[in-house]
């Protein structure tokens, strides 16, 4: 409901004569969309500049704030999910609490371990994604050292998290650098379920498919059993309350 709600808006912002009384529908056309707009003072900033320029002028206005939202927007409606629903993380073995407060200076986060908190800082909404990626990259190294500890692994891997656009929660190459990766979404899931899918990537590097000597090697990897919970996450990709593709 909210793509459309936007698409809506943008369509209108489109059109050369839109009239004002349909720029003031479909600005209204969602309540989550102001409230986004109030988080995310640069948007609002040139949503405010095209509406203030006269029709002959806009092009340049419209051509920033549809650039904006190409790059960002998507984001921004994670970003906007994650804290609207007070959700947590799981970071260094510990389960945190999300906050958010807007200052005016760079963004940063802020670790509470005392009372299982992290509270980012940041300018803009979608500035606080750039900080998701660096607890990302922190947790699957951690994650990743205690499978190749445990495992004996010795081999050179690369980690990658993926920023967006990926299909799948994880992948892996066997391409010189080896990598494997994973979506930066994978802090908001059990430690226990981010090991299954690190030790399922590092089972692909040895066996391509799902056989039964792939399911083996994945649960020498794991020490324990895979089981199906498991696995229909892991082959589900069961991460649709995101809205980042």
């Amino acid at each position: 409901m909210l793509h459309s709600d936007f698409n809506t808006l943008l369509n209108v912002f489109a059109k050369k004569n839109a009239s004002p009384a349909e720029l003031k529908s479909a600005e209204l056309t969602s309540a989550t969309i102001r409230e986004i707009l109030l988080v995310e003072p640069a948007l609002h900033l040139l949503f405010n500049k095209w509406k203030n320029t006269p029709f002959d002028m806009k092009k340049s206005e419209l051509r920033s704030l549809n650039s904006y939202v190409k790059n960002k927007f998507y984001n921004i409606l994670s970003l906007y999910y994650i804290f609207k629903k007070s959700l947590r993380i799981f970071f260094e073995g510990e389960r945190y609490l999300l906050k958010i407060k807007g200052v005016k200076v760079n963004a940063k986060y802020e670790v509470d371990k005392l009372n299982k908190t992290i509270t980012f800082s940041v300018v803009n909404l979608s500035d606080s994604y750039e900080l998701f990626l660096d607890i990302a990259r922190i947790q699957m190294k951690r994650m990743l050292y205690i499978v190749a500890t445990r495992n004996h692994l010795k081999a050179k891997i690369k980690l990658h998290v993926i920023k967006r656009g990926h299909r799948c929660l994880g992948y892996c190459a066997t391409e010189n650098p080896t990598r494997i990766g994973f979506k930066w979404q994978m802090i908001f899931i059990p430690e226990s379920v981010q090991e299954v899918l690190i030790c399922h990537e590092l089972a692909h590097l040895k066996h391509k498919n799902h056989g039964k000597l792939f399911w083996a090697h994945h649960e020498e990897l794991l020490g324990r059993p895979v089981f199906e919970a498991d696995k229909e996450l892991v082959l589900m990709n069961n991460f649709t309350w995101l809205c980042n593709p």
